[in-house]
């Protein structure tokens, strides 16, 4: 619910949000590279907006989390073949 929030929120006049899950199985070989993960059956879960961003302020204190996030979304494709 706060993705859509948020989303709303950045889209004053109006916009598109798109939420996707798509099924993965994550593999012995992404685990010891992904502190916390497990092998197994996962789902993974994405959103786009077409909202008008962040101000520089409120990107810089997000941008470290925002990298991270992306290298494991990088590291899952890798090891799924997706």
């Amino acid at each position: 619910m706060n993705l859509a929030t948020n989303a709303r929120d950045a889209m004053p006049g109006g916009g598109n949000l798109a939420i996707g899950v798509q099924n993965a199985d994550l593999t012995e070989d992404f685990v010891p590279e992904n502190v916390g993960s497990n092998t197994g059956p996962h789902v993974v879960l994405s959103t786009e907006d077409t909202g008008m961003g962040m101000d520089p302020e409120t990107s810089s204190r997000s941008s470290r989390r925002r990298k991270a996030r992306e290298v494991r979304a990088s590291d899952w494709l890798r090891y799924t073949g997706s």
